[in-house]
Formats: structure tokens, C-alpha cells, sequence
């Protein structure tokens, strides 16, 4: 057998599943598009459970795919051993309902003997112990020798995940050879020696179990195969290690060459840093690729976690600088080909490797000198347990996640106090709770159960603002009521609305419900207003159709009924629709009663408040025209990470890893605004998912579509999938303005704006402002500005009174505070805290107390509201023994929250709240007791 490229073995696989009429697609992201189950695909039939569910129709009833996937249920084994990895990818051939067990087996043997060139006597065969029709096919059909076929139990041959779709599955195992065994004569497959090699499992989905564990034959079974691609590829390249593998291997190396370290040559914990990196760094590329960002939560989390953690790993190689974004570019060179998202945002994956590599270089080192210090203090005691307080404090403030800490910990034999940990989170999370505000759909949640056997809701919103619906539901507090009169708050669903629910970020329609008086669409008689009658006259029609009757209708030979209608005019009634949200495919209104009794049954007139609905429209159109305004500024890497739109403002998420200047902010401003001038035609249309997409549409983040997807497009310059509201041009939007540009969390930025006449509260309350300043300065508006920096010049001067006289003050408390000065041996230590003493003024007295005395390590802190300016300075007949006051700021700093550094006789550092000081003396305290001065 010849040896075969990564990359050549997924082609090849691809093109002998396309020549057995496959459909070849490609690979599906690493974010699940509908299946809540799960955080990241971490499989190859995972992104195609809706296949197999029946819930969607495949492209093909024969499929193949070599799918990214990612796992990290076994990260604390990744890097070291050999084989453990958190990103791999898995090549499958599947079949919903077509073929089966005999297509399968022989087509996979054909492969592996055809296309690979495996050595037949090499390869073995495992099926469940039941399954006598596939040992038959491996021996009969196949032509595998018996002996060669091994029977194993339901735990090894057996694919099922509760109840619902299973069945047996046979695999294919690859013989090392006798080196790699247990000596044992019975040595087979399933034997746990690293003699038999698994690498490709057929899986028969033909049974569906029930709750009391009977299995039922599936009229329609499937096929599900899975061959691991690096695993292949090891034995098709005869090594033992993925990290061998010839494009995993070329990662590695870059990573010995960028940390200077040496694989394989005899360093046990250097082999582990060097495994991890190169594993994480192919994650952290291929997770950025597809959209995640890194965060503190969800897949986000993972993202971060991974980077940190090869970051950490990267400083025990003694790489002390950024070095991560680096080796992205030979991750990207060794998949690009396949995978072009890689390629095409190779820039912005570099660029939010870097963002997060210095945000976390901020405090990693801070973090790892204070976890340095406490496992100083533990070391050697039997037992050490670290504090979950100090755990969580080195989370919380630095970043440093427990899992770092954890390795880090049990290289000195340190464990974590596990309980003391997760309390300190779990009362953090509680007060984060506690801090949320209820949502708007509160009152309609709790009735969200009686919701569920609805009928559909027909929306009819984007075509009428006003139609008549009858009330099909009515609850209040969690239970369906009769009737809801004046004063009730209830929820209500309809036969059809013309209310757009709340989803996709755009805030739902208010307005109002009316019944009981006749609302006609459209009307020749004048209402009575502005001082005019109202027009007179009558409601004449021929027949009267009515919704229902009791009356028998003339037919069949029979004659009709004959008898009365007789009414009375029905008491108005109405109700102020305050929100509306969806419950699966109904929608909830959520309305307050405030005239007459609304019942189940009653036909009534729903009317959408058109201002509120126009200035959402305009909000929601201007974001589609600022996310492609966004793109073309600032790159094709720029994708939405959320919005949210309402009659008010808009704010917009997207991907970027920095801040935009005010020039950007301009371009993209006034790009949004001439498209607006432009008076651009905005259009719908009901397509596919796909043929939106190959049109150059853009999707929401992480949102699924079904068969039909509304595409809007906006003239040539925005098209996206989108199912909320919007203007007939552009030109009813009116203008734009960015309010605010901010970081909402590394390479996360949000855009907050407003819309036509909303632009008028901002400019208004600007005016309101210039006002009141010329009238506070007594200053016409024209000569302002030098007013205002007349002003600011006879400020600063007499800060600089004020300093200078400070200073000078500062120098008559010298000798009061060296009396107060602890001692250790030759050292003393100084403290002391004032008020609104700037670093200057500090920095003076620092050096009036070093001209005083010798061997003084001064510790000078000032408070000014809640800031916190601290300095440390160290005389020079200290700094030959090895203290250093740059090293000693860092401590304080981290004790207050902050961070800082500097040279060795004099450093300082900012911190941000002042109810820590306390804890900056405490650990100036501690400083002086660790010293080890002859």
C-alpha cells in the first residue's frame, strides 16, 4: 500500500461515494443549525439527524460528506497521549432509506482494498453477536475469511441513544501487526491492545425502540458509515500518532519553531505543550471560520477555553510573547483548499486570535505570579487543597479558568476545593439573575402550555395593517378562560393577524382589538372630527351571508328552513395590544381589556398601530443596509452576531476584532445614508434557502430555515433572508445616524443608530445643551468653543497651583510617615494613603522619603472617586538584593483589581475600586513577611 496525503484520502473518498451515485456536500458547520442538543457538531451524521428523523428532505436519498466535527469530553487527555484531539474530521456515506447492509459492506471493502490498497490479510471485521445477516455478507458476499470476522456484544456492536431509531453496526479493523499486541493468543479485535486499529463503522439504523425496550423493524432503514479521516490517514502514512500525520505534523513543527522546543526528544512535559498547541490551534481556526467568537458562555466558552489553554501551554515552552495568530497561517495553508471560508477570512481569524491572545496576556501573567505564590505556600504540605475563593478570584478577575488552574495545580500534587469553587459561581450567577430585568413577554409565557394544541396562526401582517379575526383562545394566568372583561390583561390568539411577533430581533407590533360596533375596511361617509357632523345614510346589500346557521339550506328535493334573525347592537369593546410573541407556530397577543367582555368565538377587528409599525420598518431596513455597508468597509468577515429593532433605535452585532475609527464610522454612515438617497427599490421573495444563498444572500446568524425562506433584497446593494418588516424604498427611512460604536466581547462590536424623525430627540437634545452652556459661559453660540477653551486653560492652571501646593505639604509628612514604617531585618516598608494626590505628587514624595533613609520599599497610594492610583519605589541599596518595584506593583495591583508595572526603583498601577485598598496594604504586608533578606 502506498502512502496518501490527508488531504488526497478525503478526495478520494468523495469520489468513489460521487461514482456510486452519492450526492457530495460539503461539509456543514461547526454550529448545529436546529438541534438544540447540541453545543458543537461532534460528529458525521449529526448535522444530518433531520435526514433520518424524516423531519427534512435530503438532497440525495445517498449521501456523503467528510464533516468538521469537535469534541472536548476528553480535553484533559488532549496532548497527552497520541491520539486525543478536539477538532477531527469524519468521512461518511449514508443512505436514507435506499440501500443497505450488503451495498454498504461490500462498497466499503471495495474501497478499502481498490481505491486505499490495504492488504487484505491486514483487515478484520466485527459484527453484533445477532447479526447473522451481516456475518453473512462479510463471508459470503464479501469473500473475508470467517476467522477473520469477530462476533461482539450490544455494548461494542450496538448504536442506540435512548429510545427511537437504532440497530447493530459492523466495523472495520486495521492489524498493526504483532509488536503492537498483548501477546495474548486470542488477540482479535475488541481486545483492548493497540494492536487492532478501528477506523470505519457501518451502522444498520433498522430498528426503532419503544420505553419497554422492544424493538421494532423500521419499513425504511437507513445507513450511516463514519471513517475517521486522521485515523486513515495514520495508517494509510504507517505512523502511530495523528501528530504525525503529514498536515497535522506540519502545524507542529511550526509550533517547535516558534517556541524554539524539540519534539520527541526525550521531554515528556514539553512533547505535551507542543501536542496541545497544535491541536488547539486547529480548533480555535476552524470554530472562528464558522462564526464563533469567543465569550464566557456556550460554544463561545469552548472557543476561549481552548485558546487560552494553548496560550498557557505556550508559556510553559517559554514563549513569553503573542504567538498564537501566528501559527493560524499554517492551519489555514493545510485545509484552505477544502475549506475556502478558512482562506477567505484568513485575515479577521488572525486578527481575533490576536484580540483575545492580549486581552488574555493582560492578566495571565499577573494570574500565574499569584498562582505561583499560593502553590509556594501549599507545597510540600500533605493533602493541599487550594481554596475555591482563590480559584474563583483567579477566574473571575484574571480570566485564568479552573481547568488551567487544575493542570496547574496537580503538576505540584495541589487539588482544588471543587464545592468552594462552584459556590462562589453559583452566587455570582445569582446575583447576575437578580440583576436581569423581565422580559416583555413575561404574561404570556406563563400560559405557554395551553398554547401548544393551537391551530397555526395565519400571518397576514406584511401585506394589511387592519383584518378582521375571530378569537379562537383566550387565557389568563396559565388556564384558557370563557371571556376576558374590562381591566383583564389576557392572552389572546386569533385565526389570522396582522400583529408581527417579536422574532429574528425586531420587536412585535402594538396596537389595538375592537368588537361589538361595525368597523368596515374602507368607507365613503366622513367621521364625525374637527368640529364637522359625521355623513348619514344606510348599509344596503342583497343577500346576508353569515359564518354559521341552524338553517337547512334548499337541496336535495328538500326545501330550506324559514325562520328569524333577530339582534341587538353589541356593547363595544376593545383592547390595547401591548405584545406579541410566538408559541411554536401561534401567535400570542398579549392585551389589556379596557372596554366591554371579549369571549372566545367573537369576530373582531385588529388593528396595527401604523406609526409604531413604520418606524420598526424603517429601524429594520437600515440594518440590512449597515451589515452590507459594514462588509464592503471593513471585509467579507463582518457577519451578524445579533440585533435587536424597534420603533426607537436599532443596535446591530457583528464579527470584528477592533475598535472602528471615526473615520470608518463616517464611510459607513454616509454609505448607508446614499443608499437611502438613493431611494432604492426594497423587494421579497419567497425562495429556498440555497437559491437565496447562490444569489449572494446573507443568513442570520446560528437562525434555520425551512423549505421556503423569504429573501429581501435592496436594489444592488443588500440581499438577506430575512422574515421581518420593512419599507417599500429607502427612501422612507429619511436618514441615519450612528449613535455609538462599542465591544460587546472579543471580536463582537455593536453599532446602536437611529432612524428618520427619531433623529430629531438626539439633535434636539444637543440643541437644549449649547444652549444651556452659553447660557452658564454668557456666551454667543459663535464664539463658544473659545469661550469653552478659555475656560479649560484657567482650570488646568490652577491644578497646578493646587498640585504644586500639595507637593509641597506632602514633603512636611515625611519623617511621621517613616516612624510608622514596618521592619524586616534591613527593610522597612512605608504606607500611605491619600486624597486626590495625583501621580506626580506621589512620585515627589516618594522621592523626598528615598532622600530621607535608605532600605525603605514605599508603598503610596491615592484615591480620587473611585479611582485608584498606587506607587511603589524601592531604594538603590535595595536593588542589588534582588527587589524589584515593578514586580511589587503587580502584586498590589492584582490585590486591587488593577493591573500596572514598571522599572525596578520606581513602578506604578491604576485600580478602579477603592473599597480595595485594604487588600493592596494586606499584600504590600505580605511582601515585606516573604522577604529573604540576610
Amino acid at each position: 500500500m502506498k502512502s496518501i496525503g490527508l488531504n488526497e484520502l478525503r478526495q478520494v473518498f468523495r469520489d468513489f461515494y460521487v461514482a456510486k451515485g452519492h450526492h457530495a456536500r460539503k461539509s456543514f458547520s461547526l454550529v448545529p443549525e436546529s438541534d438544540k442538543s447540541l453545543l458543537l457538531i461532534n460528529s458525521g451524521m449529526a448535522p444530518l439527524k433531520p435526514y433520518f428523523a424524516g423531519l427534512e428532505t435530503p438532497p440525495g436519498k445517498r449521501m456523503t460528506t467528510c464533516q468538521k466535527c469537535l469534541r472536548t469530553g476528553d480535553l484533559e487527555h488532549v496532548g497527552y497521549t497520541a491520539r486525543h484531539g478536539t477538532f477531527f474530521e469524519m468521512m461518511g456515506s449514508f443512505s436514507f432509506g435506499d440501500y443497505f447492509k450488503r451495498e454498504s459492506l461490500v462498497w466499503g471493502w471495495e474501497f478499502c482494498l481498490e481505491v486505499l490498497g490495504l492488504p487484505e490479510e491486514r483487515l478484520w471485521a466485527s459484527v453484533y453477536e445477532e447479526d447473522d445477516e451481516a456475518y453473512d455478507i462479510w463471508v459470503n458476499d464479501v469473500g473475508i475469511a470467517p476467522e477473520r470476522v469477530v462476533r461482539l456484544g450490544k455494548e461494542e456492536n450496538f448504536w442506540e441513544i435512548g429510545i427511537g431509531p437504532c440497530g447493530p453496526c459492523s466495523e472495520v479493523y486495521y492489524d498493526r501487526g504483532e509488536k503492537y499486541g498483548c501477546d495474548s493468543p486470542d488477540c482479535k479485535p475488541g481486545c483492548d491492545c493497540d494492536r487492532y486499529v478501528e477506523f470505519w463503522n457501518h451502522v444498520f439504523t433498522q430498528f426503532s425502540r419503544d420505553e419497554a425496550g422492544n424493538y421494532t423493524p423500521l419499513a425504511h432503514p437507513n445507513i450511516d458509515t463514519g471513517m475517521g479521516l486522521e485515523r486513515i490517514a495514520c495508517i494509510m502514512q504507517d505512523v502511530d500518532s495523528i501528530f504525525d500525520v503529514d498536515t497535522i505534523r506540519g502545524i507542529l513543527e511550526q509550533v517547535c519553531a516558534v517556541s524554539g522546543a524539540r519534539y520527541g526528544h526525550g521531554d515528556a512535559a514539553a512533547d505535551v505543550s507542543i501536542r496541545v498547541i497544535t491541536d488547539h490551534i486547529r480548533s480555535v481556526v476552524f470554530m472562528i471560520g464558522d462564526g464563533i467568537v469567543p465569550s464566557n458562555e456556550g460554544r463561545g466558552y469552548v472557543l476561549r477555553r481552548l485558546l487560552r489553554r494553548a496560550v498557557v501551554h505556550g508559556r510553559k515552552l517559554g514563549v513569553s510573547g503573542l504567538f498564537l495568530h501566528g501559527l493560524a497561517d499554517q492551519a489555514i495553508d493545510v485545509s484552505g483548499h477544502e475549506y475556502v471560508e478558512l482562506e477567505e477570512k484568513r485575515e479577521y481569524i488572525k486578527k481575533l486570535i490576536l484580540s483575545e491572545e492580549e486581552r488574555f496576556a493582560v492578566t495571565i501573567d499577573q494570574g500565574f505570579e499569584l498562582l505561583g505564590a499560593y502553590i509556594e505556600k501549599l507545597k510540600g504540605t500533605q493533602g493541599a487543597v487550594l481554596s475555591g475563593d482563590i480559584v474563583f478570584k483567579l477566574y473571575d478577575t484574571f480570566g485564568f479558568n479552573p481547568e488551567l488552574a487544575r493542570e496547574v495545580l496537580e503538576e505540584h500534587g495541589i487539588t482544588i476545593d471543587e464545592d468552594g469553587f462552584s459556590a462562589a459561581l453559583k452566587a455570582q450567577q445569582e446575583r447576575a439573575r437578580k440583576g436581569q430585568k423581565a422580559t416583555d413577554d413575561d404574561a404570556w409565557r406563563a400560559n405557554e402550555e395551553i398554547f401548544r394544541g393551537a391551530a397555526a396562526t395565519g400571518f397576514v401582517g406584511y401585506d394589511a395593517l387592519l383584518e378582521k379575526c375571530y378569537v379562537k383562545l383566550i387565557a389568563i394566568g396559565g388556564s384558557a378562560v370563557p371571556e376576558a372583561g374590562e381591566g383583564a390583561t389576557a392572552a389572546f390568539v386569533l385565526d389570522k393577524t396582522p400583529f408581527y411577533a417579536e422574532s429574528g430581533g425586531q420587536a412585535s407590533d402594538t396596537g389595538e382589538l375592537t368588537g361589538g360596533a361595525i368597523v368596515l375596511d374602507k368607507t365613503p361617509s366622513c367621521a364625525e372630527g374637527g368640529g364637522q357632523a359625521s355623513d348619514t345614510g344606510g348599509l344596503t346589500g342583497g343577500a346576508i351571508v353569515l359564518d354559521k346557521t341552524t338553517s337547512c339550506a334548499e337541496g336535495g328535493g328538500q326545501a330550506s328552513d324559514t325562520g328569524e334573525l333577530t339582534g341587538g347592537a353589541e356593547s363595544p369593546k376593545a383592547a390595547k395590544v401591548l405584545h406579541v410573541a410566538k408559541s411554536g407556530d401561534v401567535f400570542v397577543h398579549t392585551a389589556e381589556v379596557t372596554s366591554g367582555t371579549f369571549r372566545a368565538g367573537d369576530l373582531v377587528t385588529a388593528a396595527v398601530d401604523p406609526v409604531r409599525r413604520n418606524r420598526t420598518a424603517r429601524s429594520h431596513t437600515a440594518t440590512h443596509l449597515l451589515h452590507a455597508a459594514l462588509a464592503k468597509a471593513l471585509g467579507s468577515h463582518v457577519r451578524q452576531a445579533g440585533s435587536s429593532v424597534d420603533a426607537e433605535a436599532l443596535r446591530f452585532d457583528f464579527t470584528h476584532f477592533e475598535a472602528l475609527s471615526p473615520e470608518k464610522l463616517a464611510e459607513v454612515e454616509a454609505a448607508v445614508n446614499g443608499a437611502i438617497d438613493c431611494f432604492l427599490p426594497v423587494t421579497t421573495i419567497e425562495t429556498t434557502p440555497e437559491d437565496a444563498k447562490a444569489r449572494g444572500a446573507a443568513a442570520y446568524f446560528d437562525e434555520k430555515y425551512g423549505d421556503k425562506a423569504r429573501l429581501v433584497e435592496i436594489g444592488d446593494f443588500s440581499a438577506e433572508l430575512c422574515g421581518g418588516t420593512h419599507v417599500r424604498n429607502t427612501g422612507e427611512i429619511g436618514a441615519f445616524r450612528i449613535m455609538s460604536e462599542s465591544s460587546v466581547g472579543a471580536g463582537i462590536r455593536r453599532i446602536e443608530a437611529v432612524t428618520g424623525t427619531n433623529l430629531l430627540t438626539p439633535l434636539n437634545q444637543a440643541e437644549s445643551t449649547i444652549a444651556q452652556i452659553s447660557g452658564l459661559l454668557k456666551a454667543r453660540r459663535e464664539f463658544l468653543l473659545e469661550k469653552v477653551s478659555g475656560v479649560i486653560e484657567e482650570m488646568r492652571e490652577t491644578r497646578r497651583e493646587l498640585e504644586a501646593s500639595k507637593k509641597a505639604s506632602a514633603g512636611d509628612i515625611v519623617p511621621g510617615l517613616l516612624a510608622k514604617a514596618r521592619e524586616k531585618g534591613a527593610v522597612r516598608l512605608v504606607t500611605g494613603v491619600f486624597d486626590d494626590l495625583d501621580a506626580d505628587g506621589l512620585r515627589s514624595l516618594s522621592d523626598s522619603l528615598k532622600a530621607a533613609s535608605g532600605g525603605l520599599v514605599n508603598v503610596l497610594i491615592s484615591k480620587a472617586g473611585d479611582k485608584v492610583t498606587i506607587i511603589a519605589s524601592i531604594t538603590d541599596d535595595l536593588l542589588d538584593k534582588g527587589l524589584h518595584a515593578g514586580k511589587l506593583v503587580k502584586e498590589l495591583a492584582i490585590a486591587g483589581g488593577g493591573g500596572g508595572g514598571g522599572k525596578a526603583d520606581m513602578a506604578q498601577a491604576g485600580a478602579k475600586d477603592i473599597s480595595r485598598i485594604p487588600d493592596i496594604l494586606a499584600a504590600a504586608g505580605l511582601f515585606l513577611d516573604k522577604l529573604k533578606m540576610e
